[in-house]
């Protein structure tokens, strides 16, 4: 399997992550998976069924790791034991990163030729058919909830379905920073929830949802050429792997911290600390080795990774080379218009409401204007209150533009800027039908 490999720089202050990489390069790989699904049918099918084998593996390591009490364990034990979680859960989100270079390929050039060719009414057929019918895991689990909310309802017993739903979701609330299991007791206030909110309509309208999206992945291919409607399956491939690949993320999030609150109490190291190491770092410290240097990284650190190469720097070093990246996209607040990329259409005013952490947002009212540099799926809460989504990151298969078409609003993805032109109370038009936000 030729998935090439992209150079990244991982740089990290005040707990805030910023991800570097070439776009060319990214563009370029997108382009090659066009090429060899042109050439192959069925090529990225393929990968994507591979990656099933490794999500299965994947979920098993983790019941695994579910069973054992890890505090239990010998530092031998540990190493062992995080070693294979750590292949399986590499080896389970390494092809669903290809989605990152279908979508830059796709947003710089195929959707520009999409618009200019096909017009309005195009893009949104082609956006259309490159939305997966099968729904994001966040929907999934509302899906699932709403169902258990039925059962309530009729006065069956659903206590062992619901102990079964949060085994399965309990890590819905994590991200990179924070891995918390959420028991049954959350569940059930959202099923309180459910319960007075008709969950048979919902379920009802959910499953029409879908049969619309099948009858148009039916019909409205037939307008798009060969080489467009390859594009449209890859990126509705992408879409779905994309989607996975963050539920994946989600869950190992969880483990990896449990893991680092396991050996900081094995090892003397802070939790802090070791939040900042690599898997070298990690595994020396599992083998009772010192690594120094680990404070200084707190504040800010540099983690660069190539083929063969993963080293991290801290302090002053860090520092210099962070506040050179800081500054690449720095703009003056008079920016009257941002263009960006469409992937959710439609036409709407509101008030700007800048979210870079949800666990600190104190006001957001229904139909503001949410803009963040990428959202996760923690976001999703907002974003059902949104009139709207701006992000400076991300692809047309990227969480946002995922959520957004769900949701049905609009969403404008790629902005690079949206966070440091936009402030709170900023009144806006968000026309996701031309890709441009405009200040009023």
């Amino acid at each position: 399997m030729d998935l090439s490999w992209l150079t990244t720089c991982l740089a990290i202050k005040n707990k805030h992550l910023t991800i570097i990489f070439s776009e060319d390069r990214m563009i370029e790989l997108g382009k090659r998976f066009l090429r060899k699904e042109l050439e192959n049918p069925g090529y990225y099918n393929s990968l994507y069924d591979e990656w099933k084998g490794y999500e299965k593996e994947y979920h098993k390591i983790c019941k695994k790791i579910d069973s054992l009490e890890l505090d239990k364990l010998s530092l031998t034990e540990l190493k062992e034991l995080y070693i294979e979680f750590i292949e399986k859960y590499h080896k389970e989100w390494m092809i669903p990163l290809t989605a990152n270079n279908i979508s830059t390929y796709s947003e710089h050039f195929v959707i520009p030729k999409i618009i200019k060719k096909y017009g309005k009414k195009g893009i949104k057929d082609f956006i259309d058919i490159s939305t997966p019918i099968k729904i994001s895991f966040v929907k999934e689990e509302e899906k699932d909830l709403l169902k258990i909310a039925v059962l309530a309802k009729e006065g069956k017993d659903f206590k062992e379905e619901l102990k079964k739903h949060a085994d399965n979701y309990h890590w819905l609330k994590n991200n990179y920073r924070d891995g918390i299991r959420l028991g049954v007791d959350y569940f059930l206030d959202r099923l309180k929830e459910d319960l007075s909110k008709n969950p048979e309509s919902k379920l009802k309208v959910l499953e029409e949802e879908k049969k619309v999206l099948e009858k148009k992945h039916k019909i409205l291919p037939k307008k798009f050429t060969k080489e467009e409607k390859v594009l449209a399956h890859l990126i509705d491939k992408a879409t779905t792997l994309q989607d996975l690949r963050k539920k994946s993320n989600m869950m190992g999030d969880y483990y990896v911290l449990e893991f680092l609150k396991v050996i900081s109490k094995k090892t003397g190291y802070s939790f802090e600390e070791l939040c900042y190491t690599n898997l070298k770092e990690i595994y020396k410290i599992l083998s009772g080795k010192k690594v120094s240097g680990l404070k200084s990284r707190t504040k800010c650190c540099v983690n660069i990774i190539d083929i063969g190469y993963d080293e991290v720097f801290g302090g002053d070093e860090a520092l210099k080379f962070y506040d050179i990246i800081d500054k690449v996209d720095d703009v003056k607040s008079e920016v009257l218009e941002i263009p960006g990329v469409s992937a959710s259409l439609g036409k709407v005013k509101g008030i700007v409401r800048v979210v870079p952490d949800v666990s600190n947002v104190k006001v957001f009212n229904k139909g503001d204007i949410l803009v963040a540099s990428m959202t996760r799926p923690e976001y999703t809460s907002l974003m059902k209150k949104a009139g709207a989504v701006v992000t400076n990151e991300g692809g047309v298969t990227c969480h946002a533009a995922i959520v957004s078409r769900e949701l049905n609003i609009p969403c404008i993805i790629g902005t690079k800027i949206a966070t440091k032109v936009l402030k709170d109370g900023d009144l806006v038009e968000v026309d996701a039908d031309k890709g441009v936000i405009k200040k009023l």
